[in-house]
């Protein structure tokens, strides 16, 4: 049976009772049999082994393809819970035996598994009885172990750089690092100063925030670690040579590697936004970023190009022009005054979608800034028509191509377009054709994240971001393309989607098919890139991008709907306040104070419910409202 993200939990579980056991003394090796080793039988009877044989098994696998017919001093073993001593983790590696006669694999170099209390870490590390001056960490340093080395970043950017500490065993098995305490650096310089036998290459997961995938990312770290791992070890039939040119291994896309990269860059974006940034990408790649103007929205999408992209001719960033009535700025058009002369616009967007229909594998971004500067029905149509109905655009009436232009395109799966709107008396709303295909994401800046930024004295730096994602480009697409998916809780979004609906009827702004089966995949795709996310969550993201855009009208239309539907983001408002409107308002819309602790603990939505209210006031003071706003 395959290591699986629940596996791993109930494995964490046991860590924390057994750590726990120790430290208060109640399990010790007189106890163990008695407290302790019941809670083994009951996971080897749920899930058919024993928690250490799990991990030995993910490492088995890997064995299997790499190392069973290269050397038979490579071996694989596993330790924890029992034995001479008692561990609070369990911790399975891959190493090579030296012939010493106790503890091998602590000797040589690894690729380990480790569960703890807090969560799980894998990768590289020495062994712990391996010196500074051994030959097999200077020599890592040096020709082509060193291009090696570095390519272990190149190929997975998410592994992290470690140095543990002198009084630790290497791999520190009974702590988590975090991104505090990783190695930055730029240079080779920076690689060799910081290298070391304390040094280890590995990637880790809090207990939280292990994605559903963990297994193929296990997998997939160990393919990119493994070149470097078998270069260290004395093999006479492993060619250093043969492996120089090997194409870059795909690597799992991984939300947490884009959380991390972004914030390096100096961009102050929240963990959250990024996550509904990308997923609302994977869910249907046509997203729209609106809300305060300055608030990070053109440069997030630039950001996010530039670090999955690997040329910078993969994204293109186009400015909207208020002179825009037709197709013709973003696709060109035939000349009339020259025979099968096709003039493509000089902002590249043309060539941008003819590469993305070649290079069907890679992700190709167009981002439309200001894009609401001119009437988006007229410039966008073609493009509105083709995302939903698989046809093509026509481009010209030739039987074949006029200056490498085909007579049609198609709109290819790996085009994610983009656009950023902002709100004043020189822009366009949008309308429900334009609002039900995208996705609406609302950019604000929170007293807390301005403090923040104001302190943080942070410059951007978006160069640091370029390619440092490409690895993980193919498996972005394959995730966009994938139909299979399928959501965690579907009864209790469905249920949540139900009572939306019936109120948004009532002003004549309820969804239709396309609307609940885009949330449907939205959930799906939460579920598999960012395990962190709970089902209210990813219902009040999808309330706030997929719903509340198209709501907007006058007092007399929106009052009660926009109370009623608020009461629905709160625990059983509905039936506290029913028929209590005024009550209601008192408790949770007053803005001379503020919600009681006690109430604020019943909102189940605060996204969208706080979003209601700004709505509201705008509601009253002006007699209108609308999820746009300036």
């Amino acid at each position: 049976m395959k290591i699986t993200k629940e596996i791993i939990k109930e494995i964490v579980s046991l860590c924390e009772i057994m750590f726990e056991g120790r430290v208060n003394g109640t399990i010790t090796q007189n106890t163990y049999s008695e407290k302790f080793k019941p809670l083994l039988t009951e996971f080897k009877n749920k899930f058919g082994e024993s928690p250490n044989l799990f991990l030995q098994d993910e490492l088995k696998m890997f064995y299997n393809s790499q190392f069973e017919k290269l050397n038979s001093n490579i071996s694989y073993k596993s330790f924890g819970f029992w034995g001479r001593t008692i561990y609070n983790y369990a911790w399975s590696c891959i190493y090579y035996d030296f012939g010493k006669e106790a503890i091998p694999a602590s000797y040589s170099p690894q690729l380990y598994i480790v569960v703890n209390k807090y969560g799980i870490k894998f990768g590289f590390c020495y062994g712990n009885y391996i010196e500074d001056n051994d030959e097999m960490v200077m020599s890592a340093l040096k020709g082509i172990k060193f291009s090696l080395l570095k390519k272990c970043f190149e190929n997975d950017p998410e592994i992290l750089f470690i140095n543990s500490a002198i009084e630790e065993i290497t791999a520190s098995p009974e702590k988590l690092f975090g991104d505090k305490e990783k190695v930055i650096f730029k240079t080779d310089d920076e690689i060799i100063n910081n290298w070391s036998s304390r040094s280890l290459l590995i990637k880790e997961f809090e207990k939280e925030r292990i994605p559903d995938n963990i297994g193929d990312i296990i997998q997939s770290t160990f393919l990119s670690l493994s070149d470097f791992f078998k270069s260290l070890l004395p093999i006479d039939n492993f060619k250093i040579a043969d492996i120089k040119n090997k194409e870059t291994n795909p690597v799992p896309f991984s939300i947490i590697t884009v959380n991390s990269k972004i914030k390096l860059s100096g961009l102050h974006i929240s963990d959250k936004l990024l996550s509904r940034f990308t997923s609302s990408l994977l869910t249907k790649p046509f997203v729209i970023l609106t809300g305060l103007s300055g608030s990070g929205k053109t440069k997030l999408a630039h950001a996010f190009a530039m670090w999955i992209c690997e040329h910078s001719s993969q994204y293109c960033i186009v400015p909207v022009g208020a002179d825009w009535t037709n197709r013709e700025p973003l696709l060109g058009f035939p000349n009339a005054l020259k025979d099968k002369d096709y003039v493509k616009p000089d902002n590249g967007v043309l060539d941008l979608i003819l590469d993305a229909n070649k290079n069907t594998d890679k992700p190709y971004f167009l981002i439309l800034d200001e894009m609401n500067l001119s009437h988006v029905e007229r410039y966008f149509a073609d493009f509105l028509s083709v995302m939903e109905s698989k046809n093509k655009i026509a481009l010209h009436s030739g039987d074949s191509e006029w200056n490498n232009v085909p007579t049609e395109i198609g709109f290819p799966k790996n085009l994610f377009i983009i656009g950023t709107v902002n709100i004043d008396e020189t822009t366009y709303m949008f309308s429900p054709k334009v609002l039900d295909r995208a996705s609406v994401i609302e950019f604000r800046v929170t007293e807390k994240e301005m403090r923040g930024y104001l302190g943080s004295n942070s410059q951007i730096n978006l160069e640091m971001l370029e390619a440092e994602g490409k690895g993980m480009a193919q498996d972005f697409v394959a995730i966009a393309k994938d139909l299979s998916l399928e959501t965690n809780d579907a009864n209790e979004l469905n249920k949540a989607l139900m009572s939306f609906f019936l109120e948004l009827k009532k002003t004549g702004a309820e969804f239709g098919y396309r609307s609940a089966s885009e949330i449907l995949r939205f959930a799906a795709v939460v579920n598999k890139i960012d395990a962190t996310w709970s089902v209210t969550d990813i219902i009040d993201a999808a309330i706030m991008q997929k719903l509340l855009p198209k709501l907007h009208g006058s007092r007399k239309k929106l009052s009660s709907v926009i109370i009623t539907l608020s009461k629905l983001c709160i625990e059983n408002c509905s039936t506290d306040f029913k028929d209590k409107d005024e009550a209601f308002l008192e408790t949770y819309f007053s803005a001379e104070k503020e919600i009681a602790v006690g109430d604020a603990t019943k909102i189940i939505y605060p996204l969208s419910f706080e979003k209601l209210v700004r709505m509201y006031h705008n509601l009253i003071n002006n007699g209108f409202t609308s999820y746009a706003e300036a």
